[in-house]
């Protein structure tokens, strides 16, 4: 059934040793790569928190910038009072009426 190999039953078990390193580098690469793939997930859900927490800054800002431009507060105080540059708070004005 089985033909004969020309190998020896020392090099068989080193040749099997050797495949056995073979499979556990390629675990362990995909275990690295899985803890890799792992940990940027996280980091991009983090950052994705970041941003959104920023962006609704952003837009809590702009509506209070609104408020105040409606309630005739000038563009001066309404930047100091939202944190945002007079820039931005022109650019709400320019887009407020």
């Amino acid at each position: 059934m089985f033909a004969a190999t020309p190998y020896e039953p020392n090099e068989l078990i080193e040749m099997i040793n050797r495949l056995l390193e073979t499979e556990f580098i390629k675990e362990s690469i995909k275990e690295r790569v899985v803890n890799t793939a792992e940990r940027l997930k996280h980091e991009g859900i983090q950052e994705g928190r970041r941003e959104g927490r920023q962006e609704g800054r952003r837009e809590m800002s702009a509506e209070t910038a609104r408020r105040l431009l409606d309630r005739g507060f000038t563009v001066a105080d309404v930047a100091e009072i939202t944190g945002l540059t007079e820039g931005e708070v022109r650019d709400i004005l320019g887009f407020h009426d």
